[in-house]
């Protein structure tokens, strides 16, 4: 089973493009990605999602900052408020993991934008994972995407390719089966609210 990061951050950062296109600006969308370790495969492939639609859409959004996370709270924390000093005008924050939305959080609450959907001052902000605190969020409204590992979609996947290679008489099954995940927005949130891991953990 392999969790395709590079369709799970396209189809968050989808998301975040079709809000962005409603700010109407006078001038193109200013994006930022805060990077894991690019030592891991996950934060390669998720790297590559959002630049994919970045790169889509190239009327719309400006040369994107790329702010180093390491997979490290502190880091990112430290590198965010530098890369939001210099750069007050981002528009839209893509998080290549859900961990770090407390220390986009305490970024923005230090500048005022840490606002709900819909209010004024609002960023675009979106993630990747599907955790219990994402999940939260974007019911507040603060949070407008994520992407999500189809964990249910897995635990099926994996029960029917065993069951089926028993029934085959196959004692080393290897085949891959790929994970594409969805994006748990604010608008579908409600019709596919149990289908994200981390809101089923957020009502237990």
């Amino acid at each position: 089973m392999v969790a395709d990061n590079v369709a799970i951050a396209e189809a968050a950062v989808e998301h975040l493009t079709k809000e962005a296109r409603a700010l109407d600006l006078d001038r193109k969308v200013q994006p930022l990605i805060m990077v894991g370790a690019l030592a891991d495969t996950n934060a390669i492939g998720r790297r590559e999602g959002f630049f994919n639609v970045i790169n889509a859409n190239p009327d719309l959004y400006a040369e994107p900052i790329e702010v180093p996370t390491e997979w490290d709270a502190t880091v990112a924390l430290a590198n965010l408020e530098s890369a939001m000093q210099a750069n007050p005008d981002v528009d839209v924050i893509f998080t290549s993991s859900d961990f770090l939305f407390p220390q986009i959080r305490a970024v923005l609450l230090q500048q005022g934008r840490w606002t709900p959907s819909g209010k004024e001052g609002h960023m675009i902000l979106g993630g990747l994972d599907g955790d219990v605190t994402a999940c939260n969020l974007i019911r507040e409204g603060y949070v407008d995407s994520t992407g999500v590992q189809d964990l249910f979609f897995e635990a099926d996947s994996t029960v029917e390719a065993l069951l089926a290679a028993i029934e085959s008489g196959d004692n080393t099954p290897n085949q891959m089966i790929n994970d594409k995940g969805f994006a748990l927005t604010q608008d579908n949130e409600p019709e596919r609210h149990a289908d994200m891991w981390g809101c089923v953990l957020a009502d237990q």
